[in-house]
């Protein structure tokens, strides 16, 4: 199956939203979800939003170096925040680079998802 996505892309100083045709066949299981999920990569664009969950804010505390009573005295002055809730954010997406296919662009997308501890949530559309 091939999809036409629109893609944000630099030439010569300027910005281009250009259709490629995605081979979606040839992506992981991963940036396939990616792709299928979007019609452009624009991130002012509603269709290019892909919501991903990611580490707890304790875990992200933690890998700061601060202790449990650290994060629970923290928590208790300065905010009040589900400290055990995965955080949720929408993907900002980037230039397609002028060497790198559709498909190579998606999968470094889903690669960079993956090792950010992230997972890509279905669409809500």
């Amino acid at each position: 199956m091939i999809k036409t996505i629109y893609f944000v892309t630099r030439t010569a100083n300027r910005l281009y939203l250009r259709n490629y045709p995605v081979k979606m066949e040839q992506l992981s299981p991963d940036a396939c979800q990616l792709a299928m999920q979007v019609t452009t990569t624009e991130n002012d664009d509603d269709m290019s939003i892909i919501r991903v969950s990611g580490q707890t804010w304790r875990e992200l505390l933690k890998r700061e170096g601060l202790t449990d009573k650290m994060i629970e005295d923290w928590n208790r002055l300065f905010t009040r925040v589900q400290l055990d809730q995965p955080l949720v954010f929408v993907w900002d997406w980037d230039l397609k680079r002028q060497t790198e296919t559709p498909e190579e662009y998606f999968e470094r997308h889903a690669r960079m998802i993956k090792d950010a501890g992230g997972i890509v949530l279905p669409s809500r559309r």
